[in-house]
C-alpha cells in the first residue's frame, strides 16, 4: 500500500523538535533560466529551419590562373541551370512528455496526527509541497537528459511518449527517432572529450567556441554553460600556475587581504563569452556496465548553450489535481506536459567532457 499511513510517520511528535529541516541543497538552473514557449497543439511538435547559400567566392572553382568559374561573361545569356532553388528549408520535431508525482495520505494520518516541523493535520499540505519539488527536479533531469525521443506504442510492450533531452539534441550523428537534418547537427569539432580532467585545457573551450562562430560568425556572443562539479572544478584551475624562469612559479590568483580567488565563472574568448553554472542534474540518464546510475558522467560535463534557441513549451503547465477518496485517504496528482525544442538543431551548441 503506498502513500503515508499513521503506523509507519516518522517525526510524530513525542520529545522532538518542532523544527525539521529539510536539506535541499539541488537547484534547477536549467529549467529557471530557459525561456518558455507557447503550448503545443499536437503531441508532435515541428518547426521549421532554414539556411543561407554558401557565397560564390567559397564555392567557386578556379582556374590555376585564379579565375572563379561563378563570375558570368559579359554578353552571356542566361541558362536554365543558372537558376537557383532556394527551398533549403528543413524541419526539427520532438515529441512531448508527461511528467507526474502523486502525494497519498491516509485518513488517520492526515486527521489525528502531530508531526515535528510539520504540525497538526498538515500531513497532506505537506506532502504535496515537497512532492511539487521533487516534480520540478524530475523536469530538470529529463530536460538535462540524453535521452531519445520516442512516440507512444500500445500492446503488451507499450513505451511512452518521451521528449528529447539536451545531450540528444548536442550531438553530431544523426538522432534514432526524428532526426535533426544533417545540416543543422552540433559540428564534430564542436564537441571534444579532454580524456581525464589532467588533459583539458583552455584550448579545447577556444576551439569549440570557435566551431560555433564558424557556424554562425557572430563573435560576441554569451553562452550559457551548464557544467558537473568536477567541470567546474577543472577550470576553475586552468592557468592556475604559470611556470616561470630560474625554477619561479607564478600563481594567476588574486589574493587580498588574505582571501584567495580560486574560482572561474566567465570564460572570454575571441569567438564569445560563457558564464558558468553549476548542475547537479546532467546526465543523470547514464548507466555504467552494471545498469547502475553513474554521476561521474554529468559531473564531467559542459554544456555550451546559444540560450535563446532553447525553449522548454508546456501543453499542460504543472498543477496540482485533487483525485478522489476511494477510503484510503487523500490523493492528489501533480503533472505536466512539456518539450524540449531547440531552434537551431544543434547547430550553434557546444559540449566539452573530461
Amino acid at each position: 500500500m503506498a502513500g503515508i499511513v499513521e503506523r509507519t510517520q516518522n517525526l510524530k511528535r513525542e520529545d522532538l523538535s518542532s523544527l525539521l529541516t529539510v536539506v535541499d541543497r539541488k537547484s534547477t538552473p536549467f529549467i529557471s533560466e530557459i525561456k518558455k514557449g507557447s503550448a503545443p497543439r499536437n503531441s508532435l511538435i515541428e518547426w521549421g529551419v532554414d539556411k543561407h547559400k554558401t557565397n560564390l567566392v567559397a564555392s567557386a572553382t578556379y582556374t590555376a590562373a585564379g579565375i572563379s568559374n561563378k563570375i558570368p561573361l559579359d554578353g552571356e545569356d542566361t541558362s536554365s541551370t543558372d537558376f537557383e532553388n532556394y527551398d533549403d528549408r528543413a524541419k526539427c520535431q520532438v515529441y512531448v512528455q508527461y511528467s507526474r508525482r502523486m502525494p497519498k495520505v491516509s485518513r488517520l494520518a492526515n486527521m489525528t496526527s502531530d508531526i515535528a516541523g510539520v504540525g497538526f493535520r498538515k500531513e497532506l499540505s505537506q506532502s504535496i509541497a515537497k512532492a511539487l519539488v521533487s516534480h520540478k527536479r524530475d523536469l530538470e533531469s529529463t530536460l538535462c537528459s540524453s535521452q531519445e525521443t520516442a512516440a507512444e506504442t500500445g500492446g503488451a510492450a507499450a513505451t511512452p511518449y518521451q521528449t528529447r533531452g539536451l545531450g540528444a539534441w548536442v550531438q553530431n550523428g544523426a538522432q534514432g527517432t526524428l532526426p535533426v537534418p544533417a545540416s543543422f547537427r552540433t559540428p564534430a569539432t564542436s564537441i571534444k572529450v579532454a580524456g581525464g580532467a589532467a588533459a583539458a585545457t583552455e584550448e579545447h573551450l577556444r576551439d569549440i567556441l570557435q566551431s560555433i562562430y564558424e557556424q554562425t560568425g557572430e563573435s560576441d556572443k554569451s553562452f550559457y554553460g551548464l557544467c558537473g562539479t568536477a567541470m567546474k572544478k577543472t577550470i576553475s584551475e586552468f592557468t592556475l600556475f604559470t611556470p616561470r624562469t630560474n625554477n619561479l612559479v607564478m600563481s594567476n590568483r588574486d589574493t587580498d587581504s588574505g582571501r584567495l580567488n580560486a574560482a572561474v565563472d566567465i570564460i572570454e574568448s575571441d569567438f564569445g563569452t560563457i558564464t558558468l553554472n553549476l548542475s547537479s542534474f546532467l546526465s543523470q540518464d547514464a548507466r555504467d556496465a552494471g545498469g547502475a546510475y553513474d554521476a561521474s558522467v554529468g559531473q564531467e560535463t559542459l554544456f555550451i548553450l546559444n540560450k535563446p534557441q532553447l525553449e522548454i513549451c508546456f501543453a499542460e503547465d504543472t498543477n496540482v489535481r485533487e483525485l478522489p477518496d476511494l477510503g484510503g485517504g487523500a490523493r492528489s496528482l501533480i503533472e505536466s506536459v512539456f518539450a524540449l525544442k531547440s531552434y537551431s538543431g544543434g547547430l550553434d551548441h557546444g559540449k566539452y567532457t573530461l
